[in-house]
C-alpha cells in the first residue's frame, strides 16, 4: 500500500534486528516445547492436585478441615472404611491436657477459654457413652467448638498438635452417624 501524500513512509514490515531476535526466542521456544514433550513421554501426565485447603477463621457450617503442624499421632480410615474414636485416643485425661494447656495460651480471651472448658466437658461426657448412645450432633457441635478455639491458639500449636487428630476424627465420625 502506498500512501497517498508526499512524505509520508513506506511500511516496510519488521526490520532485520526484529527478525534475528523472532528468530531465537522461536529456537527457544522449540526447545521448550521439545523438552515438555519429551518430560511427558518419559513421566507420563501428573493430575493436577486440589489446592490445600486454608484453615478457617471461626466456625462455618459444612465440613472440617484442620491442619496440624509439629508432631501428630493419628490413624486414619482409608477409602470407605470407618473408625472407632477409641482407637485414635483417650477422652478424659486428654480433653482435660487441651483445656489446661488453652488456659495458657496468651491469644485466647478468658471467655473463649471459658467456652473450650465446656466443649470439653460436654465432649468428654459424650464420648464416655457406648457409640449407640450417644448424642452425634452434640458430638460435632462441641468438637468443631473445642478445634476452632484451639485452632485460635496459635502459640500452643506444637504443644496442641499429638491432641487435636482424635478430636477432629470423632467430630468426622459424628458427621458421618448424623447423616
Amino acid at each position: 500500500m502506498i500512501p497517498d501524500y508526499p512524505g509520508a513512509r513506506v511500511p516496510r514490515g519488521p526490520g532485520r534486528e526484529d527478525l534475528e531476535k523472532f528468530a531465537s526466542d522461536a529456537e527457544v521456544a522449540d526447545a521448550c516445547l521439545k523438552g515438555a514433550i519429551e518430560r511427558i513421554r518419559v513421566f507420563g501426565v501428573a493430575r493436577d492436585e486440589p489446592e490445600p485447603a486454608k484453615p478457617a477463621r471461626g466456625r462455618s457450617r459444612g465440613s472440617l478441615t484442620q491442619h496440624f503442624h509439629g508432631p501428630v499421632n493419628q490413624a486414619v480410615a482409608m477409602d470407605s472404611a470407618t473408625q472407632n474414636v477409641g482407637h485414635i485416643g483417650p477422652s478424659g485425661s486428654t480433653v482435660d491436657e487441651v483445656v489446661r494447656l488453652l488456659r495458657e495460651s496468651e491469644e485466647l480471651t478468658k471467655r473463649e477459654v471459658g467456652e473450650a472448658a465446656r466443649a470439653a466437658e460436654q465432649l468428654n461426657a459424650e464420648v464416655q457413652k457406648p457409640d449407640e448412645g450417644r448424642n452425634w450432633k452434640s458430638v460435632a457441635e462441641w468438637g468443631n467448638t473445642l478445634l476452632g478455639i484451639a485452632g485460635k491458639a496459635t502459640d500452643l500449636t506444637e504443644k496442641l498438635a499429638s491432641h487435636m487428630p482424635w478430636i477432629a476424627q470423632l467430630v468426622e465420625q459424628a458427621r458421618h452417624h448424623s447423616g
